[in-house]
This record gives structure tokens, sequence and C-alpha cells, in this order.
């Protein structure tokens, strides 16, 4: 989880929480804040794709987690599974994907938890996780 700073509505500045988490096999991520000035409270949380900005917070502040393919015969079936289920952020494991790069994705620790719980539900385990 990332914290930023921002002004709320009323000129007082607010501390902002951002993060995601893995739900229902799904990514979702969340924003949050709580004005004491004023008393609004601003939650929202969504499993549509990040805001880039918030995102890029979030991966300074808590690190970016690359997951590594070790064993490259499971190359073909690593690329088909994330064809077939990450239609929406396909673009991050586009090297992979390409065959310049063993790093299959690298994003928020959850994102590259999700990875590696789909492809061990497929029984794929020659991968390494790592905090860069």
């Amino acid at each position: 989880m990332a914290i930023f700073i921002k002004e709320c509505e009323c000129g007082q500045s607010v501390s902002v929480s951002v993060g995601n988490r893995i739900r229902d096999n799904t990514l979702w991520w969340f924003q949050s804040y709580h004005c004491i000035k004023c008393g609004k409270t601003f939650e929202m949380d969504s499993k549509d794709e990040i805001p880039f900005e918030l995102e890029q917070l979030m991966l300074k502040q808590d690190g970016a987690y690359g997951l590594y393919l070790e064993n490259s015969k499971d190359r073909l079936k690593v690329e088909y599974l994330i064809k077939k289920t990450m239609l929406s952020n396909i673009i991050k494991c586009e090297l992979f994907l390409e065959k310049k790069a063993d790093e299959i994705i690298r994003g928020t620790e959850n994102e590259v938890l999700l990875i590696k719980k789909i492809l061990e539900s497929k029984g794929v385990s020659s991968y390494i996780i790592q905090l860069n």
C-alpha cells in the first residue's frame, strides 16, 4: 500500500492510501482518505486497470516485483496462459511473449502473486519471484 498527500475540497491536506489486493482471483485496486477538518470520506475500489500514476506510486513506495520463468520447457504453456488470462494487462508481459526476456511480468507484489497463482493452478512451478 502506498500513501500520498493531496488537498481535500476544504483545503486540508489529507493522507490518501492506495493499494491493491486479490479478491476472487481478480486484482482489485483501492484508494481512500478521510478529512479530519470537514469529515469527508472518500473510498473507491475497482477491478478496472489502476491509473498509471497510482501504480507508479505503489511501485516506487513498495517496490517492483518480477516473476521469472526458471525452466524454459514451460515457456509455451506460460505464453498460452498469459494470452488466455491476461487480456487487459497483456502489455505488461510483452517482452516475455516476444521471447526477449525470461521475466514474465513486473509489477506490484499482488500482481505477481496473482499470475503465480494462475500458473500454479495449471501445473507450472518453475518460476522465481524477486523484489527489484
